[in-house]
């Protein structure tokens, strides 16, 4: 049996959700339509989005639950959204991710802002770009 999830209520969550054996998913495509998963689930659950970086293997969101809505329930529909839609373009059945989404609660904004830079400098770590403004999906640089 699982560990039940600490949520805090309308606390800001860093959330991240890893890609099944750590597998590259996430072309540009799949990052678009991540996002637009996002953008669909504003228009069913009430929650702030503030801060994202997609990765190839693993999006980084920074998310905060409003009122009684419940960030698992929020994370489990953009997930199996995005997991129905991908398995559907391409034939698979199966998991795309690999386990539940991973939160920390931010409680801070000292922390809010190493969140942030952290989430930004993600492309520089794996050493995709030189620079956070050269990578086209995190919430610096995406229009």
């Amino acid at each position: 049996m699982r560990k039940p999830r600490f949520l805090v209520p309308n606390a800001i969550n860093h959330v991240v959700s890893r890609a099944n054996r750590q597998e590259m998913i996430f072309t540009d495509t799949y990052k678009k339509m991540y996002l637009a998963v996002i953008k669909a689930a504003k228009k069913k659950f009430k929650f702030n989005f503030y801060n994202f970086c997609i990765m190839d293997n693993h999006p980084h969101l920074d998310i905060q639950p409003l009122g009684t809505e419940n960030l698992s329930k929020i994370m489990q529909w953009i997930n199996s959204v995005f997991a129905v839609n991908y398995n559907n373009i391409h034939g698979y059945k199966g998991h795309v991710f690999y386990d539940r989404f991973k939160n920390k609660i931010i409680n801070s904004m000292q922390q809010y802002l190493r969140t942030i830079f952290y989430i930004a400098s993600n492309p520089v770590r794996a050493g995709i770009v030189s620079h956070p403004l050269e990578y086209q999906f995190n919430s610096v640089t995406y229009r």
